[in-house]
């Protein structure tokens, strides 16, 4: 039976519950948890045969880092992880590979660079005796700082959320987003998850997880009114909530990947 390793954090692994309890049916599984990891100083040891990272804390990172170096097969590996979690970083290594996706800035709270715009997240500049630092992730309070990550908002036709697990992928069509004003952005909550094949919406995810290198993720996909794609957001893991996409999941920890 296969040894899978999962390294994630209390909130995510409040989250995980079903899924490692059906993993564990397939699999032997051993939790670690970066909080319990903070004062643990010992050279990492881990007779695992994959470690699942669900997790993007510093702690985790360095722990994971240091078992990359063991030999150990780890989906996603740390330097995915910081590339998606940084969403400047992940959406100008797209922009450079030419991947379709709305025009992105930083800027200064209320210096909106764009008539109709999405605020991805909120940073923070942290002070110091000779510099400024701008410090930006997806990860960071969406309330504090005086800075901002902007995304221009391109009106939606359609909407396609993608569950990317290895070489396979699970798309299903989703209630597009609504913005009410020139600065805000809402979602309606989902009222449907319709799978649907779309070859186009397929070939454009496999191009963004070969890109990057991520071999478990979720993306939003959106079809504007003239026919064309645009990938407005990369999520590091797929949810849970779906069975189908467990079940994938699982299937490749398991027996997929050697």
């Amino acid at each position: 039976m296969k040894r899978v390793g999962i390294v994630t954090d209390r909130k995510r692994f409040s989250k995980m519950g079903e899924f490692i309890q059906e993993l564990r049916a397939a699999a032997l599984v051993e939790v670690r948890i970066s909080e319990d990891l903070v004062l643990d100083f010992t050279t990492p040891v881990w007779d695992v045969d994959i470690i699942m990272a669900k997790a993007n804390d510093p702690v985790s990172l360095c722990y994971l880092k240091s078992l990359s170096s063991t030999g150990v097969k780890i989906i996603n590996p740390p330097d995915v992880i910081f590339n998606v979690d940084h969403r400047f970083i992940m959406n100008s290594i797209m922009k450079l590979k030419g991947i379709p996706q709305p025009d992105f800035a930083i800027s200064i709270k209320d210096k909106n660079p764009f008539y109709r715009t999405i605020i991805k997240n909120y940073s923070y500049l942290v002070k110091h005796t000779h510099d400024l630092r701008l410090r930006i992730g997806k990860g960071y309070d969406e309330v504090i700082g005086d800075y901002r990550y902007y995304q221009r908002y391109i009106e939606p036709f359609e909407e396609f959320k993608i569950y990317s697990v290895g070489s396979e992928f699970m798309v299903y069509q989703v209630d597009p987003p609504v913005v009410f004003n020139t600065f805000d952005y809402h979602r309606n909550k989902r009222s449907f998850m319709t799978p649907v094949h779309e070859d186009k919406v397929i070939a454009l995810s496999s191009k963004v997880v070969n890109i990057i290198g991520i071999k478990m993720c979720s993306m939003d996909i959106i079809r504007d009114e003239n026919g064309n794609l645009h990938l407005v957001d990369l999520n590091l893991c797929p949810g849970f909530q779906i069975n189908e996409v467990r079940d994938l999941l699982i299937e490749y920890l398991t027996e997929v990947v050697q």
